[in-house]
């Protein structure tokens, strides 16, 4: 299954791809890209697909040392600092593709210090058939407006 993701930094949107490790857990990947808060559905949809489509081999799991700045590079290829700072001030959404269409699970933000923060909500996903950018773009928009940031 292929997994991405976008966030509402509230002054942009950040998406990026997931890889899965060898302990079955999900890590940010590339690609990655940081769009204006005011993104066409297309743009984020086109930055979606992207993410989606882009194959994804198995990692090695990271050891418990090396978690603490693994995606600090996907970060800081887009301009941001770290992971700290992106979970302090976003809502996300996950994207799946499912079947012949796609599937986006809005998440809540819960995020206190040393803990994790995005939880999904499931009974708030919807699906999209159409897996062409405007479609794709406008369904993540409307699941991150269903995200919460507590």
């Amino acid at each position: 299954m292929a997994r991405a993701a976008l966030y509402d930094l509230g002054n942009g949107f950040l998406s990026h791809s997931y890889a899965k490790t060898e302990a079955g857990f999900w890590l940010a990947a590339e690609p990655a890209q940081l769009l204006a808060q005011d993104a066409t559905d297309e743009a984020i949809g086109t930055a979606l697909l992207k993410a989606l489509t882009r194959k994804q081999p198995v990692r090695a799991t990271p050891s418990r040392n090396d978690y603490l700045d693994i995606g600090d590079p996907l970060l800081t290829s887009v301009g941001l600092r770290s992971w700290t700072d992106v979970q302090r001030r976003a809502k996300m959404c996950a994207v799946e593709i499912r079947g012949e269409g796609l599937r986006f699970v809005p998440t809540v933000n819960e995020r206190r210090d040393g803990a994790r923060a995005f939880y999904d909500l499931e009974d708030q996903a919807l699906e999209c058939s159409e897996a062409m950018p405007g479609p794709v773009g406008a369904a993540a928009r409307v699941a991150i407006a269903r995200a919460r940031l507590v």
